[in-house]
């Protein structure tokens, strides 16, 4: 019975080192890893506590007094243990970087090697042309992002009709509609809550700098269009994704979205599209609000 207790102390142990390791993660992690690791966790614990009352059953005391003052300081540990999650949480947020609660403005993020948070945005144009170790973007309306290299996970929530330009290991996406992806990924795409949402390859070619070599991720060719929806259990295809076609990578965006790449050196159009583009706006100048783009293959 001993050994069996104390194989029991050392998993709760670990249980409660898993357990204070979710705090410190909510700043990278969605809201839906985060409710779920927090949920698996209590399930563990919970699991342990019964196994340990079968081994070894707690005697009964029968001073009752001396038991309410045990579960008054027990109380009062775990009001501490509370109150400091709390504070470890309002410093994590407070820590955040990135853009939040703008409306109708061009951004940039040009700090390199951070995780940046993009955050209840709307009719924005953003521009990260650095390598980022993570990226979230959360309550995105009508904005267009324009990132380079994600080298950790790059997370989607609570996004409508937007544009997402990207390169980066994961991508997971949740509760988000109408909104295009064009990307390069180690891994295939996950989606969950979502619909009307459609995926083609990375189309973007930050020419100001050798970009490409920055690169140190494991990307697959077609990985972009092996999308997961986690809420689609049946055989069939998903309804709530599909694969644009070639003509659709003719896309139109803001010409501030363009005026704005040229002083970062971005190319948002390739040589040949943008003689084509120009000719067409002397020719009809009310094209000059939008440009076209084609996708840059750089697996190649």
């Amino acid at each position: 019975v001993g050994t069996k207790l104390e194989d029991i102390q050392n998993l709760e142990n670990r249980v409660r080192s898993l357990s204070a390791s979710i705090t410190p993660a909510t700043s990278w992690l969605s809201a839906f890893d985060v409710k779920r690791a927090t949920r698996e966790a209590k399930e563990i614990d919970d699991k342990i506590s019964l196994i340990k009352k079968k081994i070894a059953p707690r005697k009964k005391f029968g001073f009752s007094k001396r038991i309410n003052t045990t579960n008054s300081g027990s109380r009062q540990h775990k009001d501490t243990e509370e109150n400091k999650k709390s504070d470890i949480l309002q410093k994590l947020m407070s820590e955040r970087v990135g853009f939040f609660h703008q409306k109708d403005v061009v951004l940039c993020w040009e700090q390199s090697s951070t995780q940046v948070h993009l955050e209840e945005l709307e009719d924005c144009i953003i521009f990260i042309p650095c390598n980022l170790t993570g990226l979230r973007m959360r309550s995105l309306k009508r904005c267009f992002v324009f990132a380079c290299c994600v080298e950790g996970p790059a997370y989607v929530q609570d996004v409508s009709e937007s544009q997402i330009r990207l390169v980066s290991r994961q991508l997971r996406i949740h509760n988000t509609t109408k909104t295009d992806f064009y990307v390069h990924l180690s891994t295939g795409p996950i989606i969950e809550d979502c619909h009307t949402l459609h995926f083609a390859k990375y189309a973007l070619s930050w020419s100001s700098q050798n970009w490409q070599s920055t690169i140190n991720l494991p990307l697959k060719t077609d990985a972009w269009s092996h999308v997961s929806d986690f809420k689609w259990l049946r055989p069939e295809a998903s309804p709530n994704w599909s694969l644009l076609s070639d003509d659709a990578y003719l896309l139109q965006f803001p010409s501030r979205a363009a005026a704005f790449a040229d002083r970062l050196g971005v190319n948002l159009l390739p040589a040949a599209q943008a003689d084509l583009s120009s000719s067409l706006q002397k020719e009809d100048p009310s094209l000059g609000d939008v440009g076209a783009t084609q996708p840059t293959d750089i697996s190649a």
